[in-house]
């Protein structure tokens, strides 16, 4: 159920997550330059592989720090999601990180920050959602 703890404890699970990201990225990164000093015994295929993984890494570790941060501020805001508004305006205040949705709840968001979807409670946080 999505509730301020729920995002709380996605929020603090990103964070997790992001920071063993990061230390991937500095294992991956130390197996690259080994790779790369004269005499090395990894041959061009397996430094490849190495320079993708640390590429993918970098990757999700960018989608994890947009992640950790729009939980973080959703779940300091103070908002509590009603659900009587409904899925898409529940997920307006995620649209950062959000991928692939239906409808566009960046969409929901700027409708909701603009005063328009005065019926629905996250109206009232519009301004810190």
């Amino acid at each position: 159920t999505l509730s301020r703890e729920a995002i709380y404890a996605a929020a603090a699970h990103a964070e997790r997550r992001y920071q063993a990201s990061e230390g991937e990225i500095r294992r991956l990164e130390s197996a690259q330059l080994q790779a790369s000093t004269p005499g090395a015994t990894l041959d061009a295929a397996a430094t490849r592989a190495i320079t993708k993984s640390l590429d993918t890494e970098r990757s999700l570790n960018e989608e994890l720090r947009i992640l950790h941060r729009t939980l973080a501020r959703i779940a300091s805001s103070g908002w509590s999601p009603d659900l009587d508004d409904g899925i898409v305006v529940c997920a307006a205040p995620f649209a950062d990180a959000l991928l692939d949705w239906p409808k566009d709840p960046a969409d929901v968001r700027k409708q909701l920050r603009a005063g328009k979807l005065d019926w629905a409670t996250a109206h009232q946080w519009r301004e810190v959602l």
